[in-house]
């Protein structure tokens, strides 16, 4: 069988809350665990064009705040503002987006390449900016903003995965075990970094005055390589997998490398003045100078996970443990997930994602029709619908050709 897939990016596994490390995910499976590409018992061959996936969220605001309080010329009450406060909390208001887009794909059982891009983008707002912003001039306030994280990464790789099976003995309740490896070749394209940050805010009756400066780290052209490693088991109706992705995966930015110097200073500006004539805020004086090569780590990310079908297979359950190393943001996740198979052309799906960082909801589904499959799947990060902080959406078309 030959599946064609037209657009999309991973529906399934969103719908199931990415929780399919110990499973066969079809034409996606090297993305979770390289070892299981040998799991499927069928046939077939996916060939995937101009796959597209993107995650945008925040640590604050839902989606319902933003249609609330961000319209243009909206007012706000002295409980909007306690309010919004509340929301960002004692911390940072943190913003990220993470972009995927598969540009060309071919896999098998036991053999996938890909052509993948990615791209991040990771923002910290200090909780003073928008005291100010909020409650305006209070006479005497100093505020300080150092340690500001914001970081930008885009890439392209050259993934090759291979996963092989091996049939062990009839007696044995394992009835098949599964390794895999994925090779990677990384292309840097952009990388931004400010890294560095000292600004004083301070004010009097009237004035709001400012003075720092800042660096920012940057490059536009690197290469690395990466390593995958899978291994899997599988049982009557159970199968567990366990991977590491990003083994030693580094990106050396070598082209064009700067850091960009630059100090901010003005005599006096008002909150009015910040938000209609931003133009108020001199920046005195800036340059750049060339810095040494300096490597980017990719997070290692360690992951293991079951499945598991009950009444003929109609019933599948998934759970997964994650844990990225990122050394500035890390992430652990534990997800559970179930598939419904009871119309056979109509899969339904659900899960949940518990994180550090916030939980997500996710559901989806498919149909099965004259040789057409569309798969859906959709989440939700720390709320439902309009109250959620973020989302993610994936469509998969695919054609299934004999």
């Amino acid at each position: 069988m030959i599946i064609l897939s037209f657009f999309g990016y991973n529906a399934r596994g969103i719908s199931l809350a990415g929780a399919l490390t110990g499973s066969d995910a079809g034409p996606q499976t090297g993305y979770y665990n390289p070892a299981m590409l040998a799991y499927s018992k069928s046939q077939w061959t996916a060939l995937s064009f101009l796959f597209i996936g993107a995650f945008a969220g925040n640590s604050a605001f839902t989606f319902g705040d933003i249609n609330q309080y961000f319209q243009k010329n909206k007012v706000l009450n002295e409980y909007d503002k306690r309010h919004l406060l509340f929301r960002i909390g004692n911390g940072p208001l943190s913003l990220l987006s993470r972009d995927e887009v598969s540009l060309l794909a071919f896999k098998t059982p036991g053999f996938g390449i890909a052509l993948e891009g990615f791209g991040e983008i990771d923002a910290n707002l200090h909780r003073q900016i928008f005291e100010l912003l909020l409650n305006g001039n209070n006479i005497g306030d100093v505020y300080h903003l150092t340690h500001l994280y914001n970081r930008a990464l885009a890439y392209v790789s050259l993934d090759l995965a291979i996963g092989k099976g091996i049939y062990t003995m009839e007696l044995n309740p394992l009835r098949r075990f599964f390794f895999g490896i994925g090779l990677k070749a990384i292309r840097g394209l952009a990388y931004a970094n400010l890294d560095r940050t000292d600004i004083t805010l301070s004010v009097d009756s009237n004035y709001i005055y400012v003075d720092g400066y800042g660096r920012i780290i940057s490059s536009f052209g690197g290469s690395g390589m990466g390593l995958d490693l899978g291994i899997g088991f599988e049982a009557d109706n159970w199968s567990f997998g366990l991977s590491i992705l990003n083994l030693f995966s580094k990106i050396r930015w070598n082209e064009a490398d700067s850091a960009t110097i630059f100090t901010i200073k003005s005599d006096s500006f008002t909150v009015s003045d910040l938000i209609n004539n931003p133009d108020t805020i001199i920046v005195d004086t800036s340059w750049t100078e060339p810095i040494e090569v300096f490597y980017t780590n990719m997070p290692i990310v360690f992951r293991m996970g079951l499945a598991s079908s009950f009444l003929n297979g109609n019933v599948r359950l998934f759970s997964d443990f994650v844990y990225r190393a990122d050394k500035d943001n890390p992430e652990t996740k534990l997800g559970f997930a179930t598939e419904l198979r009871f119309i056979p052309f109509l899969p339904l799906r659900f899960g949940i994602a518990l994180t550090n960082l916030g939980n997500f909801y996710t559901f989806g589904g498919g149909i099965r029709i004259f040789g057409v499959s569309l798969d859906t799947g959709f989440a939700f990060y720390r709320g439902i619908f309009m109250g959620s902080r973020g989302f993610r959406a994936g469509v998969d078309l695919g054609i299934n050709l004999p």
